[in-house]
């Protein structure tokens, strides 16, 4: 989410949808409101369908076993901002649950949408693309809260947490919610990741908790600075879903428990060797060293034959983050491959670009070279305005990352380097925290939860 600048008069919002006026968000970024009205991404959302509530609620119940403790919420009636950590599908599901009976809107990314814009509209759903700067949404998000006095329900990390731990998250969540001056509700689910991870979806019939908190009213909104709104989000959502396995002893049977987790772990404690791990079962092994490490029933790693260097998923990752930031520190970071594209203009679906592309990262950013419908050009994202990108693995589309402009978003496939998906990811996150220092546009989480 990137919301640089969100004060946004009534006349701007009239202008957005049916004038051809110039909205200026900063000296840097201008749109055209005849251009984005040609988008679907850009269409007011909806209020949830009335007649669609049972529905919503039924498709939830696999959410029913989630318990969920409220805090500070006596009394608190919509409108609110619902600010969720983000761990699997079921996200979603728990979220009906907490805030039913009442109506609510659900800011969702444009694949969501493929071949069934129709029915996302109707339960509310409202469209964007990630990480690219969205005057669109922050008009969406204030009319679905201003508009239609429901909630607006937001996952500001924007993407499914890596190893069940906290992730980055956009400073403008706290202007965002000080400009639309209303309580702020954050829902930090447990279990979620645990249960189904996003390598290796399929429940595991975890149990599920959530706490569902006020931590801005309605006058703090207006009174807090912006970094008190922000620290007080960063705190309410941080989380680990392997801590919370292991403190409440939950135990997980499958068979086949880490399979596609070598695509996240995958640097070797042992020997440091990269993208040399493979999953089977329950056991991590690389194929470099030897070393073979089998996740436990109740979340903690074991080495075949010594003592596990990490023996907590998530310290395995925030080791492969620090090794990351060693690399792009030195000036002589450079990542590339050749790709195949997919792009992706509405809910229509995606359309395979012809030929083979070039896609680098440096400290700069992104480039994407290649002929593009007949037109030889080059795409660039610049560091200082990424803070991280969305990235595919182990399922039906592929190891992907996927970056967007304001009317078209890429897939791209790396050829050779498939397994780095993930690491790529990182080094995206780093670079920018690198180059941009402590003015960099997300809040620095601990992936220890």
């Amino acid at each position: 989410m990137r919301l640089d600048n969100i004060v946004i008069s009534y006349n701007q919002e009239k202008n957005f949808y049916k004038k051809k006026e110039t909205i200026n968000l900063d000296k840097a970024t201008t749109y055209r409101a005849k251009r984005l009205k040609k988008s679907n991404l850009f269409k007011p959302p909806k209020r949830f369908a009335w007649y669609l509530k049972p529905v919503a609620w039924l498709l939830s119940a696999e959410a029913l076993r989630a318990k969920i403790t409220k805090i500070n919420m006596k009394g608190l009636k919509p409108p609110y901002i619902l600010l969720c950590n983000h761990q699997s599908f079921t996200d979603f599901k728990v979220a009906t649950k907490a805030v039913f009976p009442h109506r609510y809107n659900n800011v969702v990314a444009i694949d969501g949408f493929i071949g069934r814009e129709g029915i996302m509209r109707k339960v509310g759903c409202f469209c964007k693309r990630k990480f690219i700067n969205d005057i669109g949404l922050v008009i969406n998000i204030r009319n679905s809260v201003r508009k239609y006095g429901d909630i607006c329900c937001i996952y500001p990390e924007a993407r499914y947490a890596f190893i069940g731990a906290s992730g980055l998250i956009p400073k403008a969540i706290g202007k965002l919610i000080k400009a639309i001056g209303i309580p702020a509700v954050i829902l930090n689910m447990s279990g979620n990741f645990i249960d189904s991870p996003y390598w290796n979806r399929g429940s595991r019939k975890v149990p599920l908790r959530a706490r569902m908190e006020q931590i801005v009213n309605a006058e703090e909104a207006a009174a807090l600075p912006v970094e008190e709104i922000n620290r007080r989000i960063a705190e309410g959502l941080r989380h680990d879903d392997y801590r919370y396995q292991q403190d409440n002893n939950i135990r997980i049977k499958s068979k086949t428990n880490v399979e596609g987790m070598h695509f996240v772990l995958y640097q070797c404690p042992a020997c440091k060797a990269s993208f040399s791990m493979s999953s089977k079962g329950t056991l991590l092994a690389c194929s470099k060293c030897g070393a073979e490490y089998t996740l436990t029933e109740y979340g903690k790693f074991e080495k075949n034959g010594g003592t596990a260097e990490f023996p907590h998923p998530p310290q395995w990752f925030a080791w492969q983050r620090k090794n990351v930031r060693r690399e792009i520190e030195s000036p002589d970071y450079f990542w590339r491959d050749e790709c195949v594209v997919w792009t992706l203009k509405d809910s229509n679906g995606f359309k395979n670009l012809d030929g083979v592309f070039a896609f680098t990262h440096s400290r700069r950013g992104f480039s994407l070279s290649g002929v593009f419908d007949g037109e030889e050009k080059s795409l660039e994202w610049n560091t200082e305005q990424l803070y991280s990108v969305h990235d595919e693995i182990g399922d039906a589309v592929g190891q992907a990352v996927s970056l967007s402009t304001q009317d078209q978003t890429y897939y791209i496939f790396p050829q050779n380097r498939p397994l780095e998906i993930v690491k790529l990811r990182v080094a995206a996150e780093e670079t920018h925290k690198f180059v941009m220092g402590v003015d960099a546009l997300a809040i620095e989480t601990s992936e220890l939860g």
